[in-house]
């Protein structure tokens, strides 16, 4: 099945080699059922997870055969491993890291490691690396993200003090093989102007972390924050939040995805508002000395042709990549958003439309690989429960 774009070609962003007058591309189901937090591994292998399992999709040793689904782990016993997995992301020698948005001992989500076999065919190793008990966060969401010295960083949509408007953790791993791993809370979201119930979380190449709360700000309408060690307090993490979304026509609000690109600038998407009210994309630019406003610049608006964003990547040459719910041929789309080539300049757009059936619908994730991305769909396929697929010229 190949398809045309509205634009510039997608896969500019996966590799720029494949920017040459590409004019088609092909996609194509790699396996049936939705899916959630997709990462990519050794060898090209994929992994992601349902509702209650995750599963390993392995590239055919000849190109066009059937990918290899194989399920891992399957959450079974709720009240100790989580339930609810929200994707895995692969770590240093293949182990998979990932949460349970609830389940556990205090149903409030997991964290947990999925370590490979010795030997092919044997079973994979659960460990459950954290509990969480609503004071230190409840209801983990989204991918870990892995940072120096192997140390995993994440948020909770609730949980932490006052009303639980979600925290920010970590995961240091034990200093010894076989010890404990430990958790700490970075920020508890005191909402309000400090924002409530966080949406995102990505990592600048400085290792300070950017993320996004769908509700607080000086308009309730989302925030966008920033938090990092000090110095001046013995290297504890301290929040500031850098933007908060206004409410006024052209900016949107109810942010969805969050991204960090080169100088530090951040970048996000929204759900609401906007020209069209269907949502929007904008940049942040750190400020030239410490403690002074960033510079919120709006790069696109989006319409009736792509509604709904709801997810966000950043390719290597700086081209953002994300996913629609809605518009197109009325079943989503892939997007991508090309930074100009001078300052100033406006950002050019295209996209890819999903159409109702067996190829799938409503796209709600977008990876990027060698020269291909990977997403799945939460509706559409033979099975009509989704699809995860490919996109490659």
């Amino acid at each position: 099945m190949t398809l045309k774009l509205a634009g510039e070609l997608l896969l500019c962003a996966a590799a720029a080699t494949l920017c040459a007058r590409a004019e088609t591309l092909t996609l194509s189901t790699l396996a049936e059922g939705s899916a959630t937090g997709l990462a990519t591994g050794p060898g090209g292998a994929l992994y992601g997870s349902t509702t209650g399992s995750v599963f390993s999709l392995t590239p055919p040793p000849s190109a066009g055969g059937p990918w290899a689904e194989a399920v891992l782990y399957s959450f079974i016993n709720t009240a100790t491993d989580g339930a609810d997995t929200n994707g895995v992301v692969a770590g240093p020698g293949g182990v998979l890291y990932g949460t349970n948005a609830t389940g556990g001992q205090h149903n409030c989500g997991t964290v947990f490691a999925l370590t490979p076999p010795a030997s092919p065919g044997a079973p994979w190793t659960e460990a459950v690396l954290h509990q969480f008990n609503n004071d230190d966060g409840c209801n983990p969401r989204g991918n870990l993200l892995i940072g120096s010295g192997g140390v995993l960083y994440g948020i909770t949509t609730a949980g932490g003090i006052g009303l639980g408007n979600g925290t920010v953790f970590s995961m240091t791993p034990p200093a010894t093989a076989g010890g404990a791993w430990s958790e700490t809370v970075l920020h508890r979201f005191a909402g309000s102007d400090d924002g409530a119930t966080p949406n995102g979380l990505a990592m600048g190449a400085d290792g300070a972390l950017y993320g996004i709360t769908q509700y607080g700000g000086s308009s309730n309408l989302g925030t966008v924050f920033a938090i990092a060690p000090q110095a001046s307090n013995g290297g504890a993490w301290a929040e500031n939040v850098v933007f908060s979304l206004p409410g006024f026509t052209g900016d949107g609000w109810n942010p969805t995805g969050v991204a960090v690109g080169r100088r530090g600038v951040v970048y996000a998407i929204t759900a609401n508002g906007g020209n069209s009210n269907f949502g929007t994309a904008f940049s942040l630019t750190p400020p030239a000395t410490s403690g002074g406003p960033w510079t919120e610049t709006v790069i696109h608006q989006f319409g009736f042709d792509e509604m709904f964003p709801n997810d966000l990547a950043m390719a290597p040459n700086g081209v953002l990549l994300g996913t629609t719910l809605d518009g197109g041929d009325g079943a989503g789309t892939l997007f991508s958003l090309t930074p100009p080539a001078a300052p100033g300049g406006s950002w050019s757009a295209a996209r890819f439309s999903f159409s109702e059936g067996v190829k799938g619908s409503h796209p709600t994730l977008v990876v990027i690989g060698p020269g291909v991305l990977y997403g799945s769909t939460s509706a559409g396929g033979s099975t009509e429960t989704g699809t995860v697929f490919s996109l490659a010229p």
